[in-house]
């Protein structure tokens, strides 16, 4: 019955150094109220069953976390690192497909906000790069001449066309615009992606074996209340690329700058975790990994694993690695939460 209500509730314990960040929810109204342990964050007003709940805490840039939970008579833990900015971006110019979203459901603030972020990518290119722009929705419009040099005519030209750019390509057909920009350059080609979308995408084993067999990264920011979060994840980090997803209310623009930033970043051939004791299983980092960001490891043992928890981001060029560290203390969360969570992760990578 489309006139039933579902009625949604929250109540939400932070504890430890995340209860030290600043709390916000772009998709709902919250309250919060500070505890023993650190801060309670609930729903200020009633709310439905008709969007994910997110709730973000920033300003703890650099701060890695480790937690330790029961899990039956063995113990998990979640290992949260922030490892170190790389200091130098890679020297190598850019190859930049940029794929965007233009049906109408990107219309008003959505399509704004990744106009603002395109003209700011835009003015960063350096002579040396080269990039292709394509807008899509019921089919693909290719705005430039395939991939083209960035010197200031071209991004002259195409900047006017993304001034003129809107929601204005019907609906949502992005198996077909993935195709279409992967074969921009032909066998030779190579490029990273960045698709920004607020659409569904199916046939995802295809797609990604076709990002695979072009030699193209692919870097989604998925915008809105219904991105299809699993298949563009997949997508992305099958590849070594990297997602990310912002709710009605968030700072799409900032996200989008973010996913750009990563394209420069050196590529990390490898991720190295050094737990206290040897654990009986852990869960795979993404393939798509980049220093400044916070990357998520949970691991069972049959001791509490008391001590230090070491990550080590090893750079394919040979430079020092990135590196973060976090410490288990001796507290053991009682709650199943964790277990649950990690079994999650456990079983969506199995």
């Amino acid at each position: 019955d489309l006139a039933v209500a579902y009625p949604f509730s929250l109540i939400l314990e932070l504890e430890g150094e995340i209860a030290k960040g600043i709390v916000a929810s772009p998709s709902h109204a919250i309250s919060t109220k500070a505890t023993a342990k650190g801060m309670r964050v609930a729903l200020a007003r009633d709310a439905f069953l008709d969007r994910d709940f997110v709730l973000a805490v920033g300003g703890l840039s650099g701060r890695s976390l480790a937690v330790m939970a029961k899990d039956g008579d063995r113990f998990v833990a979640l290992a949260s690192f922030c490892a170190d900015v790389p200091g130098l971006a890679d020297e190598r110019p850019l190859r930049l497909k940029l794929l965007v979203d233009c049906s109408g459901s990107m219309g008003g603030d959505s399509i704004a906000a990744a106009r603002r972020a395109l003209h700011r990518i835009l003015a960063s290119l350096e002579p040396a790069d080269r990039f292709s722009y394509s807008r899509f929705g019921s089919h693909v419009v290719h705005e430039t001449d395939g991939m083209v040099p960035a010197h200031a005519g071209h991004v002259r030209t195409t900047a006017e066309r993304l001034g003129r750019m809107d929601a204005d390509l019907g609906g949502t057909e992005m198996a077909d615009a993935l195709r279409a920009v992967f074969a921009i350059g032909g066998t030779d080609g190579a490029a990273d992606v960045l698709i920004l979308t607020d659409g569904e995408v199916w046939d995802a084993d295809h797609l990604v074996s076709e990002a695979r067999g072009a030699r193209q990264r692919v870097f989604a920011v998925g915008i809105g209340s219904a991105p299809a979060e699993g298949v563009l994840r997949r997508l992305a980090e099958a590849i070594g690329g990297a997602c990310e997803f912002v709710a009605p209310n968030e700072d799409a623009e900032a996200a989008i700058l973010r996913m750009f930033s990563r394209l420069r970043a050196p590529r990390v051939e490898r991720a190295d975790v050094a737990w206290p004791v040897t654990p009986g299983w852990t869960t795979p980092l993404p393939s798509g990994l980049f220093g400044g960001e916070t990357i998520h490891a949970f691991a069972g043992f049959d001791v509490a694993p008391l001590g230090a928890v070491t990550l080590a981001l090893r750079a394919k060029d040979g430079a020092p690695p990135l590196t973060a560290a976090a410490q288990f203390d001796a507290e053991v969360v009682e709650d199943r939460t964790l277990a649950r969570i990690a079994a999650a992760r456990r079983i969506e990578t199995a």
